[in-house]
């Protein structure tokens, strides 16, 4: 069990906010495109499992931010960090993916980055 800590560092929340929003929208359009288009090759495949997957885990990190946000207390969980690196691991690799089916080059400079 962790010991609760004082949430006084809102800079740290909204910045993970702003992350996990950007990629949960980066996901959205990305699925919305990929659902659109009749035949899908294997990279393509790989990115829309990805988003998928990243934004439900996604939106669960957000939702707990702004809960801790309400809160004088908090306590990390395991579902906590789970769902944030799952989700945003997943995500990176959807991002990945597209480049690799655009461009096996760009994929490389995105991954070096």
């Amino acid at each position: 069990m962790t010991t609760p800590r004082v949430t006084s560092d809102r800079v740290g929340n909204t910045q993970d906010q702003i992350a996990s929003g950007g990629l949960i929208g980066i996901g959205v359009i990305v699925v919305t495109q990929l659902l659109a288009l009749g035949v899908l090759d294997k990279a393509l495949k790989v990115s829309l499992y990805c988003f998928v997957i990243s934004i439900p885990l996604l939106s669960l990190y957000s939702l707990n931010l702004v809960v801790m946000s309400h809160n004088k207390y908090y306590s990390l969980t395991w579902y906590n960090l789970f769902s944030v690196g799952a989700g945003m691991l997943s995500a990176l690799v959807g991002v990945g993916a597209v480049f690799w089916h655009f461009s096996r080059v760009a994929c490389l400079i995105f991954a070096a980055l």
